[in-house]
């Protein structure tokens, strides 16, 4: 979406975010705020919205839904689909996808870093030195369930397909546009040196070739958004 104020991002693209699922356990909360945390950063009185879902990750509370919670939960959702955490995609700024499948559901995000500077890489050198990664301010998100043939795939092949619909389905903001695509699969990183592939995966390579960019290995405890992202709530088995 084009407008004077430059590349805007369809709504369609923070769905994952705007439509998430009512939390219904501790562990649900701890996933809300996760994601959250990520864009600490860019979201003004955090600490204080988050407050009342903060309280209810406690094991001495029982778990308990009400007004308060409901309008924190729904000020949480809006602040990072919203500016300024949310930015507009800015075709000359450095771009970074981050990708995830979880067995039952894929996911990936796009971001930008706020002040134009490139993240240190490669990672793996850096990232045990590393209390946190740099932020970046995210432009969109993309999450869906998995068909019942995709869940049985193994995790590699799962893990590349989710590569490939992100960048699939993100086409006009990556298409001829350099970009570092994080992974947390070693076995993606050699994929196209691999002496042997399935016809389908012949066929994914095929079409990541039509993209310009680089793929960095991230450990899933770093990756944390597109995680929490392919382990909604709304897909869970």
């Amino acid at each position: 979406m084009f407008s004077a104020e430059g590349m805007q991002i369809s709504p369609d693209k923070t769905n994952v975010v705007r439509d998430w699922p009512l939390p219904t356990t501790t562990q649900h909360i701890r996933q809300v705020l996760g994601l959250c945390n990520y864009f600490i950063d860019y979201s003004e009185h955090y600490a204080e919205i988050a407050a009342p879902l903060s309280a209810l990750q406690s094991v001495k509370v029982n778990f308990m839904w009400t007004l308060e919670h409901q309008t924190a939960f729904e000020a949480l959702k809006k602040a990072i689909i919203s500016a300024p955490v949310l930015a507009t995609f800015d075709p000359d700024n450095y771009i970074y996808v981050y990708t995830d499948a979880s067995g039952y559901a894929m996911s990936g995000w796009l971001g930008q870093p706020p002040n134009r500077q490139p993240l240190p890489l490669p990672l793996p050198k850096l990232i045990t030195e590393m209390k946190a990664l740099p932020a970046l301010k995210p432009v969109l998100f993309f999450s869906r369930k998995m068909l019942p043939a995709e869940t049985r795939y193994p995790v590699h092949k799962q893990e590349l397909l989710a590569l490939v619909k992100f960048l699939c389905g993100n086409r006009l903001y990556l298409i001829n546009r350099p970009f570092t695509a994080f992974i947390n699969h070693k076995s993606l990183i050699h994929l196209q040196e691999q002496p042997y592939l399935s016809k389908r995966q012949a066929s994914w390579v095929e079409l990541l070739q039509e993209f310009d960019f680089k793929v960095e290995y991230l450990p899933g405890r770093w990756n944390t958004v597109a995680d929490i992202l392919s382990r909604t709530p709304a897909y869970a088995p």
